[in-house]
């Protein structure tokens, strides 16, 4: 059998999508809900045709592939022979269904426009699978890692497309997808020939059409879960003067000093207000629970926002608002990811002796307190963990006898290694929540001996941490660990003192 011949006859099928010219006027700007065309879908009988081959057929057509334990096939290595490559349902008779992470198809220097043919079978296309590599060529026959793709036909059925799949494709300009579609970080990156993106029901992640710097026409009939910046550095989202994608608030230019975000907007993506110099209020819905990161960074006359319904506020959200003060409105169970509101009036009118405290957060701790006791005012409910330090090792580290206390308005400490020069910690509130830096276990927040102190109906009790020179048997190490095996919880890096 010509396994070259079989291949060529059954891509031969591959037929141009119809078009609609009449479809591609362009549009008002507006705020921009893309629909599915009407146009006919393009002519995907080349993927019903399941292509089934042979362990020996498989190799000869260029495949390498391995098994996993229920027999399935993963793809780890495609040499792309033919402008025609379609991947095989059934190798010996076992399903296809994954392309392996970095799979990096190799083609000869005479393979520049390619298409690839994607079974329904397959559920999974790894990380970087067809990333295209430009290796420099020593001579004419040297194989390349590129971009050597223009058109490709998806599975009918979910398939989930990994990050960085497709990225640097720069001839890719066809993508035909199926029911749905899961496309993750930048997979269609930099595909710089790709103009335009038909979808129907799909999931599309950060900037995964990023930086396609033709692509002017995007359509979809769904989106469920949305990430940020999908479209960033494309005509398509140059041309919009609202564009929102999902539920997610892409991007906004205006030059209203009012802006109303519309209902049913459950996120304000990272730099969608970005550098707006006209904007003064934004009224958002009760829909808007999550701000991202920069959202409004550098909008200098934005005053008037009422955040009281927002449950989740990225770092930097509000970045360089000069002229936002404490007039916002933020609600009571507001979760402060990061530090939102570098320099801004309302970081200015927020500085307290204890440091910058926004909604009983205590962020940037600059404490003002004489003697060796510095008592945290009742405002504060949480220490935050991404706050910006202030050496306090190096200034209070040396102070004989250094406590801190908590008071019972404490009820969570994201970041306790903030507070390792003290001799003792005083804490109010038995049920405080303890973190330690990013996860790492409690007994690694401590470089010296200190005493931890809870306030209970019963009393006081102490808990010495202590890190002996010479650890051995020593009774008050042993102690020590014990503690840690009782209390800590390592999967979140925080303990529990009621344990």
């Amino acid at each position: 059998m010509d396994i070259f011949k079989m291949l060529s006859d059954i891509a031969a099928v591959i037929k141009k999508p119809s078009g609609n010219t009449s479809a591609d006027k362009k549009s008002e700007k507006s705020a921009v809900f893309p629909v599915v065309s009407d146009n006919p879908k393009p002519d995907t009988e080349v993927q019903n045709n399941e292509l089934r081959l042979t362990f020996k057929e498989a190799q000869q057509a260029g495949f390498q592939f391995c098994y996993t334990r229920k027999k399935q096939v993963i793809i780890t290595s495609i040499h792309v022979k033919s402008e025609k490559t379609i991947i095989p349902a059934y190798i010996d008779n076992h399903p296809v269904v994954r392309i392996a992470d970095s799979c990096r198809p190799i083609a000869l220097p005479n393979i520049k426009n390619a298409v690839l043919v994607f079974p329904d079978t397959v559920k999974e296309i790894g990380e970087g699978a067809f990333r295209a590599y430009r290796i420099p060529r020593c001579n004419i026959r040297k194989p390349l890692w590129g971009p050597i793709f223009t058109e490709i036909y998806f599975p009918e059925a979910y398939v989930r497309i990994g990050e960085l799949a497709f990225y640097d494709q720069a001839n890719l300009k066809k993508l035909h997808f199926g029911r749905k579609a899961f496309i993750e970080g930048s997979a269609f990156g930099r595909c710089t020939a790709l103009e335009e993106v038909k979808l129907k029901s799909c999931s599309l992640l950060d900037e995964c059409f990023g930086n396609c710097t033709a692509l002017s026409r995007v359509s979809w009939e769904k989106a469920e879960y949305c990430g940020d910046r999908v479209f960033f550095g494309t005509p398509f989202e140059k041309s919009c003067d609202v564009l929102i994608t999902g539920d997610v608030l892409q991007k906004v230019r205006t030059d209203e000093k009012i802006f109303t975000v519309p209902e049913g907007v459950k996120t304000i993506g990272e730099n969608a207000f970005e550098n707006n110099k006209s904007i003064e209020r934004v009224i958002l819905p009760s829909s808007v629970i999550i701000i991202k990161r920069q959202a409004f960074v550098g909008c200098e006359k934005l005053w008037d926002i009422d955040l009281r319904n927002v449950k989740v506020i990225y770092g930097d959200a509000f970045k360089n608002c000069l002229s936002l003060d404490s007039r916002v409105r933020i609600g009571a169970d507001t979760e402060f990811r990061g530090y939102p509101f570098t320099r801004t009036m309302l970081e200015k009118e927020s500085v307290t002796k204890d440091g910058i405290v926004i909604n009983g957060v205590l962020f940037s701790i600059r404490p003002d307190f004489s003697g060796s006791l510095w008592q945290i005012s009742d405002n504060v409910r949480i220490i935050s963990g991404d706050m910006s330090r202030y050496d306090l090792e190096r200034r209070w580290s040396k102070i004989s006898g250094m406590e801190i206390v908590f008071p019972e308005s404490v009820t969570k400490i994201n970041d306790i290694n903030l507070f390792s020069f003290a001799k003792r910690l005083t804490f109010k509130n038995p049920n405080v929540q303890i973190y330690s830096s990013k996860g790492f276990p409690l007994c690694n927040s401590f470089r010296k001996n200190i005493t931890l102190t809870f306030i209970t109906e019963n009393g006081s009790s102490d808990i010495p941490i202590v890190f002996p020179k010479n650890i051995g048997d020593n009774p008050a190490y042993r102690k020590t660990v014990e503690f840690y095996d009782r209390v800590f919880d390592g999967r979140f890096g925080r303990f529990d003192i009621n344990t």
